[in-house]
């Protein structure tokens, strides 16, 4: 007998028990009964809802097919926010439509959707957005329904997604958008804009572009660019900028640490700025990653650099990156010196060695020196074991004769006094060696 000839031979109370049986078997099913039938006319609940979808996700597991399942239990609750907006109920229309996407992405990174299939169900609640939308013309109501679909929009380009999810907002926020509330959806955008990073550049970009779909033919060039900076939409800033006649400020754009370097060094050479263009890309940070070959090949084309040398200097600061070790320090600062490439390299060796380690602290102790951080540098060494105290005396005993001759003194005179007591053929030869540099320290001294 097919179900539905069963069910309907059924009366109430046998209909009540059979929902009793199953809520037996299986609890979570309860929360079906607190949730509009078909014809049924009662107010949406939202919390009700969230809650229901909430547990759908939280217990669909993550073998291949969870999604799946989730997503055909998730049917019946959309198709509920489509029948209130099919009966014009379009308020409760929306609160279910929102309860189940905030749902969706609150716990969105904690579940297995490998094919979409729930990022699909927020796509189809905001295309119901859209549909009521199109059914008023409310001003309140349609400025909450874009609201909605721009709060979509935000988390996904702006916020902790970047699951696609922002194709359907977009579409709706432009093509929905009347007049002024175009205007209002591009100032949420800038006020998102303003404070957020961003996962990168990307989510950024994207979000700017929005922006002057909406109103960019109502903006002139000082808001233009005020978007452009905002967004880090650079190609066009340097654009605008060239336009203007600023073309210090256009070749600027290129030193940023996540510039996209060539394709902004290219457009700037045919500009004609080739030479300034040259001296930013050469100590560019990107010029030392080692998986960025298109730095280094731009130089080679333009004349200034050959890409090898560089590039095993950039292995070289990966490797010490990885290890922090002395004897890696002294091979990196060895290419670095060859290549008049020492100042470049500091910062970053710096960055790998900005750390408690104990490995790390001899080496740390002679790039601070080299960087002018003395202070910081003599207060490695006290703490330096034996063992290591030495070389690393010695390294910052050197670097501080110009600024600190009392320190490089004091440092060799301490080694001078080790070496002494050593007594070895090797220690004397290392000991005049050390006495003649105490001595220059002297005489310059004397004579300043």
């Amino acid at each position: 007998m097919p179900l539905e000839t069963r069910l309907a031979a059924l009366n109430r109370d046998q209909l009540a028990t059979l929902v009793e049986r199953l809520v037996a078997r299986h609890p979570d099913l309860a929360d079906l009964a607190y949730l509009p039938l078909p014809g049924e006319v009662r107010r949406a609940d939202g919390a009700g809802v969230l809650t229901h979808v909430t547990r759908i996700l939280l217990t669909m597991g993550d073998d291949w097919r969870a999604s799946s399942r989730a997503q055909y239990e998730l049917f019946p609750i959309a198709a509920m926010a489509d029948e209130y907006r099919e009966q014009g109920l379009l308020e409760d229309a929306r609160v279910v439509y929102r309860a189940i996407i905030d749902a969706i992405l609150a716990v969105y990174e904690r579940i297995w959707d490998e094919e979409s299939e729930i990022g699909n169900v927020v796509g189809d609640c905001v295309e119901g957005l859209g549909k009521c939308l199109d059914a008023t013309a409310d001003p309140a109501l349609r400025s909450q329904l874009l609201r909605d679909a721009f709060e979509v929009y935000e988390w996904d380009t702006l916020g902790r997604g970047g699951y696609g999810m922002d194709g359907p907002p977009e579409k709706l926020l432009i093509s929905h958008t009347r007049g002024s509330e175009k205007v209002l959806v591009a100032d949420w955008i800038e006020a998102a804009l303003a404070v957020s990073s961003g996962r990168s550049n990307y989510g950024r970009q994207h979000a700017g572009k929005l922006v002057l779909q909406l109103v960019g033919d109502q903006q002139d060039a000082c808001a233009r660019e005020a978007i452009f900076r905002k967004a880090r939409i650079d190609g066009e800033l340097l654009d605008l900028l060239l336009e203007q006649g600023r073309a210090d400020e256009a070749v600027a754009l290129v030193a940023a640490p996540d510039a996209d370097v060539v394709r902004l060094a290219d457009r700037l050479v045919v500009a004609g700025l080739s030479a300034p263009v040259c001296l930013i890309v050469n100590r560019h940070p990107s010029v030392l990653d080692y998986r960025n070959d298109s730095t280094r090949d731009w130089l080679a084309r333009h004349g200034v650099a050959e890409p090898k040398p560089l590039e095993e200097l950039a292995w070289a600061l990966h490797t010490f990156e990885r290890s922090g070790n002395v004897g890696h320090w002294d091979a990196l600062r060895a290419r670095a010196e060859a290549l008049g490439r020492l100042e470049q390299v500091l910062p970053h060796a710096l960055v790998a060695v900005e750390t408690e380690r104990t490995g790390y602290q001899a080496s740390r102790a002679r790039i601070l020196a080299l960087a002018g951080r003395l202070d910081e540098a003599e207060a490695v060494l006290a703490r330096l074991p034996e063992g290591s105290w030495k070389r690393a005396a010695l390294a910052v005993a050197s670097a501080a004769e110009t600024a600190r001759p009392s320190l490089a003194r004091a440092l060799y005179t301490r080694v001078a006094d080790d070496l002494r007591r050593r007594g070895t053929k090797p220690a004397r030869e290392e000991l005049a060696l050390i006495n003649a540099r105490v001595a220059a320290l002297e005489r310059a001294e004397t004579c300043g």
